[in-house]
């Protein structure tokens, strides 16, 4: 890995599952999969505090992380694998090959003001970027091996660690790898038992789970082929590049908030002259989805001169385990999620009432993705090239227990979706304390952020 004036490299290892354990035959992507070939990886950090020197990191914790990280891959061995596409095949598959089943471990010394990075304020997106690893790209004779996985284990001396994870999403979605880091944590607190897990919490990796009734795989590759994916290029490794002015906060809602939003959507539904039925309940996700895309587009449209015509779009992932025919695993391997999309005028959302029209779209388009699932598969790039008016988008989700990782030092002082800067999205977790219920990452300029903060905080309270 590169290195900086705060950043000092310590060790760089591999790291593999038990031998003797893994099936090697290939493993198969599906069109869940497939998808996500055109886009970036994804990193994200957990911050913890460790009052300790790195010295003693070295002698008594490294080992245990190391042997947990091994013995956690074994049922999770497809991150340890690399992604790639053989000439014979018609699309990329991950080699579960013995000899290519390992995560590089970097570990690394900072003295970086760890207190500044776990906090909620405006961060210089930069700061982050050093503490995510890179995946890279060994060509071969006959085609490219990607490594699913890194990771990077960053000592701030007497303060904090942190870990540091770069994941293709081809591979795994946040379902998934939410699962893999609980689980690692959990064996690591267990003095790496791998039984402390459980079996019906292990993974269950079968791609003939997933059924593909209209030959997605094909449909989509085809897509692609336009994005410049193909057997002869399918990832091109990128280093983070520098961005100016740019800066990450955090927000949160607490259950006051989150249930002031939700009354007003409700009373707002039971008003309305042409309501048949009152929903029975507004979930936490749709509040505060609908929250988040006003106070959004309240901060991007100040200085525009809003047309009657014109949209605004909204992209969230829905999870297809329990919507897809026949239902999946809750803990199947893989990818199993697909981008809704939403859009509601500009003038509806600024108005008045545009947390509840907001929350309006987003419910129905939920409600209505089992019944659709198979013509929002099929129109999936489709409908991305005729988005009508401004994207926003939201990843991650409260149920993803993204703070329920101990690994025997206690629960994350701070999570952060490194990749938000890249996407353009909003991140999404649970709230680490008890204070609140969802908590917010997102990326904006200085500016943009400081008009965030003040519209977040004004908008809840003129609510109904």
């Amino acid at each position: 890995m590169a290195q900086s004036s705060s950043m000092k490299v310590i060790e760089e290892s591999l790291v593999s599952p038990p031998s003797g354990f893994i099936p090697e035959t290939p493993l198969s992507l599906t069109f869940f999969d497939i998808k996500w070939l055109s886009l970036p990886p994804v990193s994200s950090i957990n911050f913890y505090s460790y009052p300790h020197e790195t010295t003693h990191f070295m002698k008594t914790t490294l080992a245990d992380i190391k042997h947990s990280l091994s013995i956690t891959l074994q049922p999770f061995y497809p991150l340890a694998g690399k992604l790639t596409w053989p000439l014979d095949s018609t699309k990329p598959v991950i080699d579960c090959s013995e000899h290519n089943l390992s995560v590089t471990l970097a570990v690394v010394e900072s003295n970086v003001d760890f207190n500044h990075l776990v906090g909620d304020h405006p961060r210089d997106v930069n700061d982050f970027y050093p503490l995510v690893p890179q995946l890279t790209s060994s060509d071969t004779t006959r085609f490219n091996f990607v490594p699913v996985m890194a990771v990077q284990v960053t000592v701030f001396p007497n303060a904090g660690i942190s870990i540091g994870t770069t994941t293709m999403h081809t591979v795994a979605d946040g379902s998934t790898f939410g699962h893999f880091m609980r689980s690692w944590a959990s064996v690591c607190k267990a003095g790496g038992d791998l039984s402390s897990l459980g079996p019906e919490s292990l993974p269950v990796i079968d791609r003939s789970l997933i059924k593909d009734p209209k030959n997605f795989d094909d449909i989509y590759l085809n897509a692609l082929a336009g994005r410049n994916v193909s057997q002869k290029c399918f990832y091109t490794p990128k280093t983070p590049t520098v961005k100016i002015d740019m800066v990450r906060s955090t927000f949160s809602l607490g259950r006051k908030h989150i249930e002031k939003i939700k009354s007003g959507v409700l009373a707002w539904f039971d008003a309305k002259e042409n309501a048949t039925t009152t929903p029975v309940q507004v979930s936490t996700f749709v509040a505060t989805c609908a929250y988040l895309w006003v106070c959004l587009t309240k901060v991007l449209a100040a200085n525009e001169d809003v047309d009657e015509k014109a949209i605004e779009c909204f992209m969230f992932p829905v999870d297809y385990r329990e919507r897809w025919n026949p239902p999946v695993a809750k803990t199947y391997f893989g990818n199993c999620v697909m981008p809704c999309f939403v859009d509601v005028k500009s003038k509806d959302l600024l108005g008045e009432h545009g947390v509840s029209i907001a929350a309006e779209a987003i419910r129905n388009a939920i409600l209505k993705m089992h019944e659709v699932a198979l013509i929002w598969a099929e129109n999936l790039f489709t409908k991305m090239r005729s988005m009508p008016g401004r994207v926003f988008a939201i990843s991650g989700s409260p149920k993803m227990a993204l703070y329920g990782t101990d690994f025997g030092w206690g629960a994350p002082k701070k999570y952060e979706a490194v990749s938000i800067d890249n996407t353009g999205t909003m991140s999404l977790c649970e709230c680490p304390s008890g204070e609140g219920v969802v908590e917010i990452g997102i990326v904006l300029n200085k500016v943009q952020m400081d008009a965030f903060a003040f519209v977040f905080a004004d908008t809840v309270s003129v609510l109904p």
